[in-house]
């Protein structure tokens, strides 16, 4: 019994180291998104372009796996599952977006010149930066959503040889797409074929990345910086990148640059082991996500205003956009904390 109780505990603080650091890659990961939407141009931007979305899609392939009783389920329950974690969230946080973009922000961006029923239908397309002005980011939901559905059913349906070659259909329809059509596709359908990519590397990959976090300190450090060797000149040769635009460059470099980049987030946060701050921004991910855009541009509005300088020039700087970044994660900390404890149905939770 005892013996049994000890492989137990061992189990459980397996279990517990994973989710670790996959939290903090997710920490890693949100800040790169805030500041990437901060950021307006230069190398910097396009760095964390390279590989900040595929990293998301990848770790939602790692999480994928872990939950080993979610995939017992019959596969329709898995997408019902997924579609209230991702689309009940997407319609509430952009009803909320529009509704204040619509009667407070509308009345002071210069950058905005459309009608009031424009973003209202994007609400339903949710795709486009164009469609979703009043809260951009919110893209990554529909789409995400959209990946899980291609991923689960040709997981339940299709084994062996067939399975990798619907697979191979899948991602290459998502590469063409970007290549030939101009048009954006509703629910970010374009997106997510290609970032079923992504999705199938974390969950195929997963014991090998898991494996890393049992090499030596010595060994994760150089093992990151010869992927960050990778990323860097990698994603500079590419270009500017986004997903969230359907902009990938040249293929083959967005994918090495992509996987390098999220495996050097992955390496730093099993190195860093626990940091209560960044485990926090990482389960609370969706949340930032959904409500950092509305309040970043306000941020960067009063900023430009206190310390008088134009907003492209903050844009454009690293430490300007650093200092936004910051001020605007410690604003929405105790929004995450209200959400999760008093209002999970928010992010398509019951509560208990």
């Amino acid at each position: 019994d005892r013996q049994t109780d000890r492989q137990t505990d061992r189990q459980t603080d397996r279990q517990t180291d994973r989710q670790t650091w996959i939290d903090i890659a997710k920490g890693i990961g949100i800040l790169l998104i805030v500041l990437g939407h901060i950021l307006e141009s230069g190398s910097f931007r396009i760095w964390i372009y390279s590989f900040h979305v595929p990293l998301f899609f990848c770790i939602s392939g790692m999480t994928y796996r872990l939950s080993s009783r979610f995939q017992s389920t019959h596969w329709k329950e898995q997408i019902k599952s997924k579609f209230k974690r991702t689309v009940i969230p997407y319609f509430v946080f952009g009803s909320l977006s529009y509704l204040y973009w619509l009667l407070i922000e509308r009345r002071f961006r210069v950058d905005t010149n459309v009608s009031v029923y424009k973003p209202l239908v994007g609400l339903f397309w949710g795709s486009g930066s164009d469609n979703l002005t009043f809260n951009a980011a919110l893209w990554f939901l529909p789409c995400l959503f959209i990946v899980f559905c291609l991923f689960i059913f040709v997981e339940s349906h299709y084994k062996g040889t067939v399975k990798i070659i619907c697979y191979l259909i899948l991602i290459s329809m998502g590469v063409l797409i970007e290549k030939y059509l101009s048009t954006r596709l509703p629910w970010g359908v374009d997106v997510a074929l290609f970032a079923l990519f992504f999705l199938l590397v974390g969950y195929y990959m997963y014991s090998y990345l898991e494996n890393l976090n049992s090499l030596s300190l010595h060994l994760k450090i150089w093992f990151a910086i010869v992927s960050l060797s990778i990323n860097i000149p990698v994603a500079l040769w590419n270009g500017v990148t986004g997903m969230a635009s359907v902009i990938y460059g040249n293929v083959v470099l967005f994918i090495i640059a992509a996987v390098s980049g999220s495996v050097v987030v992955i390496e730093i946060a099993q190195i860093i082991k626990s940091n209560t701050l960044l485990e926090f921004l990482g389960i609370n991910s969706i949340i930032i996500m959904c409500i950092h855009e509305p309040i970043r541009r306000i941020v960067i509005k009063a900023f430009s205003i206190l310390i008088r300088v134009d907003i492209s020039t903050i844009r454009d700087n690293v430490l300007y956009s650093f200092f936004v970044c910051l001020i605007v994660i410690l604003i929405v900390c105790p929004a995450c904390i209200i959400i999760r404890n008093k209002m999970k149905w928010m992010l398509g939770i019951k509560s208990k």
